[in-house]
């Protein structure tokens, strides 16, 4: 999981550097006399790194999820990896709600590469959130205990 935050810090840096380009070029053109050349491809390294971010914490929650929760209950591992998820949904939309100024009526007036940094900033204080309770944490699980089986 810890890989794939880092990898996830990797996309949000790329779409702030993508955004801060952008909002550079509209600022030397500020008369809109030329058009603006983009191209998809600016995107692709930030659609990149988030595909494999998701798909690295997502493995990492399945896998400790299963490592946690006795046979019997594995039937709750979608509705919890899925439950993260849109808690983390939600802290963005929050977000959004903190900094209305930020998101202007036009893409020209709208300041995203503010946003997009406090997105990579978080995710770099989650990170270290995430390596301090790691580090933490008891990762032995006991098979049995005198003799029985356990479920946790």
């Amino acid at each position: 999981m810890g890989v794939g935050m880092a990898v996830g810090f990797g996309s949000s840096l790329s779409a702030w550097l993508v955004e801060r380009r952008r909002s550079d070029l509209i600022k030397k053109n500020p008369n809109h006399k030329e058009d603006i050349l983009m191209t998809i491809l600016w995107l692709a390294p930030q659609f990149g790194l988030l595909g494999i971010a998701n798909g690295l914490v997502l493995k990492g929650l399945t896998d400790f999820f299963d490592d946690r929760v006795p046979q019997s209950k594995q039937y709750f591992e979608m509705l919890f990896n899925l439950s993260l998820m849109v808690i983390g949904a939600f802290l963005n939309g929050l977000a959004v709600l903190l900094a209305p100024d930020w998101f202007g009526d036009t893409i020209d007036k709208c300041q995203l590469d503010k946003y997009l940094l406090m997105l990579a900033i978080l995710n770099v204080a989650v990170l270290a959130l995430y390596i301090f309770l790691s580090l933490r944490f008891d990762w032995n699980v006991p098979d049995e205990v005198d003799g029985r089986d356990i479920e946790i």
